[in-house]
C-alpha cells in the first residue's frame, strides 16, 4: 500500500521494424533529437543522443509519466514496479501530482481519510481525459480528476473536481521541462462546501530501489558530480532516507537527485531541476505561494516529491501553477553537474493566481481552455497515443 505525506508538503517505443506514427521532431543540436509516437495506443516520447536511444517516458493517465526507461540497457525500467508496494494500476507508482488538503478529512473508515486527488486517477480507476496534442517538441494534456485516490472517500467528498493541463517541453541534452496548471476547485464534506482550504500539491515519483539501479539521494552535488548532501539505501532498503522530509526550495541548491550509490558514475541518474524561487501570487485576492523540495525513502522506492502549495487560504476559481524539470543522465559526472545547475537557474516559481487574474499570452489561453474544461467530460484512459496522431 502507497505511503502518503502526514503533514505539509511529483520495449523501446517500438521495435524496429514495427510500423509507429511520429510527430516532427524539434531542431536540436545534430548530437540530440526527440521522437514523439503512437506504439500500439501508448504515447512514448524518446530521447536520442548520436543517433543512440538514451532515455524514454510513455504518458499515461492524466497526462502523467507512468514509465521512464532507460533505453541504453534493453529498455530498463526506472520506476518501481506496481507489485512491489500494492500499487494503484497506471496510477501510483509514476511521476505526477498528488493534491492533499490536509486539514479536510471524512469519516469513511480508510486507512487515509483527508481529501485527496491524484493526476492519474484513483486506486482503481483514471482521470478524464480532455484532449491531447503534440508539436515538434511538446505534448499537452488537458484532463479532470475527479477521483479521490482512496474510493471509499468519493462518497464524503462529493469527490471534487480538478481541471488541470500539463506541458511536456522537450529540450536540448535530453532535458523535460514540465509545467502544471489545475483549476482549484470548491471542496464539499457530506455536501457542505468548506470554503476556503489549506491544501497543497506533491510532485510525486517513484524510482525503483534496488542494489543495482536507485541507492541514493542526494540534494548537493560537487563540481564534478561527488554527492555532498545526500542519503543512500544501498540495499535497496530504506537505509538512512528519510520520510516526507520538506524544505523550502530557496534553502537549497535547487535540485533533487536520485541515483546508484554503489556505481554512481557508471549507472543512471535523474534530477528534478526545482528552481531557488519562493512563489509568486497574482490578483486582487492573491495569497501566499510555497515551493518545497520534498524527499522519501521506503522499501523498494526513492521518491522525490517537489511540493507547491498555498500558505494562505486558497479560493476556488484560482490556479495553482508550477514548473521543474527532468534531467536524466547515465551517470553522476561534471557534464551532468553543470547542466542540472543550468536548468535550477531556469525555472519559473511557483505562481498563485486569482479567479479575477488572466497571464495573456499563450499561458492566458491555457487558463481559459481548463476553465471550460471543467464543465466538460472525457475518457477514463490511460493510452494516450491515438491523441497524438489527431494533432498532426
Amino acid at each position: 500500500m502507497r505511503k502518503r505525506a502526514t503533514y505539509i508538503l511529483t520495449g523501446l517505443i517500438f521495435l524496429l521494424g514495427c510500423t509507429n506514427n511520429k510527430v516532427d521532431e524539434p531542431i536540436l543540436p545534430a548530437a540530440w533529437r526527440w521522437e514523439i509516437v503512437n506504439s500500439n495506443g501508448d504515447l512514448w516520447i524518446k530521447s536520442y543522443n548520436n543517433k543512440q536511444a538514451k532515455f524514454d517516458y510513455r504518458i499515461g493517465a492524466g497526462g502523467c509519466i507512468a514509465e521512464m526507461r532507460y533505453c541504453t540497457n534493453n529498455n530498463e525500467q526506472m520506476f518501481t514496479p506496481y507489485t512491489v508496494n500494492n500499487a494503484g494500476p497506471q496510477t501510483d507508482n509514476v511521476i505526477h501530482w498528488v493534491f492533499w488538503a490536509p486539514n479536510i478529512s471524512c469519516n469513511s473508515g480508510v486507512y487515509d481519510e483527508r481529501f485527496n486527488i491524484n493526476q492519474a486517477g484513483s486506486y482503481s480507476n483514471y482521470s478524464q481525459i480532455i484532449s491531447a496534442r503534440a508539436t515538434s517538441n511538446t505534448v499537452d494534456v488537458y484532463a479532470k480528476a475527479d477521483l479521490q485516490f482512496i474510493p471509499q472517500n468519493d462518497a464524503p467528498f462529493n469527490p471534487g473536481n480538478f481541471s488541470q493541463w500539463v506541458r511536456y517541453t522537450l529540450l536540448d541534452q535530453g532535458v523535460i521541462k514540465v509545467e502544471h496548471a489545475c483549476l482549484m476547485p470548491n471542496i464539499y464534506l457530506y455536501g457542505v462546501n468548506q470554503g476556503n482550504y489549506f491544501g497543497y500539491f506533491e510532485n510525486w515519483s517513484t524510482f525503483w530501489a534496488t542494489p543495482d539501479k536507485f541507492s541514493g539521494l542526494a540534494l548537493g552535488l560537487t563540481s564534478s558530480g561527488v554527492p555532498n548532501w545526500y542519503w543512500t539505501a544501498p540495499n535497496g532498503n530504506d537505509g538512512n532516507i528519510p520520510q516526507y522530509t520538506t524544505d523550502l526550495v530557496q534553502n537549497t541548491n535547487g535540485y533533487e537527485v536520485v541515483y546508484n550509490a554503489n556505481n554512481p558514475a557508471s549507472r543512471p541518474a535523474v534530477g528534478f531541476a526545482l528552481g531557488t524561487s519562493a512563489g509568486v501570487g497574482y490578483g486582487t485576492s492573491q495569497t501566499g505561494t510555497l515551493k518545497w523540495c520534498s524527499w522519501s525513502g521506503h522499501s523498494g522506492m526513492l521518491a522525490m516529491n517537489p511540493m507547491t502549495g498555498s500558505n494562505a487560504n486558497i479560493q476556488s476559481g484560482s490556479i495553482l501553477y508550477s514548473e521543474y524539470r527532468i534531467v536524466p543522465s547515465e551517470g553522476l559526472n561534471s557534464s551532468f553537474v553543470s547542466l542540472l545547475n543550468s536548468q535550477v537557474s531556469q525555472v519559473a516559481p511557483a505562481a498563485y493566481y486569482a479567479p479575477d487574474y488572466n497571464p495573456g499570452g499563450d499561458l492566458g489561453t491555457v487558463f481559459s481552455n481548463i476553465r471550460a474544461n471543467a464543465s466538460k467530460s472525457g475518457t477514463r484512459t490511460y493510452q494516450l497515443g491515438s491523441y497524438i496522431d489527431n494533432s498532426k
